[in-house]
């Protein structure tokens, strides 16, 4: 069962997710009301989740590149030249 924590996080992590990033600083200030160790943890998996699509829209890169997604052989979601 989830602990009090780590409900607290996981509501403000997914509202934090839901909002432009530009306005994300000002609202984990707000929903953080000071408490740097809570704020901190969220950002830690903000940050991570923001690694995680990094990394994958690097891979989906590199394989339209180098034609990996464009082969007769893959069935895959073409993805457009002109969104890099």
């Amino acid at each position: 069962m989830p602990t009090e924590r780590s409900q607290q996080v996981e509501q403000i992590y997914h509202a934090a997710r839901e909002r432009d990033p530009r306005e994300c600083a000002a609202f984990l200030e707000q929903a953080c009301a000071g408490n740097d160790a809570l704020r901190r943890e969220v950002e830690s998996l903000l940050a991570e989740d923001d690694g995680v699509q990094n990394f994958l829209e690097t891979i989906r890169r590199r394989a339209w590149t180098c034609g990996f997604c464009r082969s007769p052989e893959i069935k895959a979601v073409p993805f457009p030249e002109d969104s890099f």
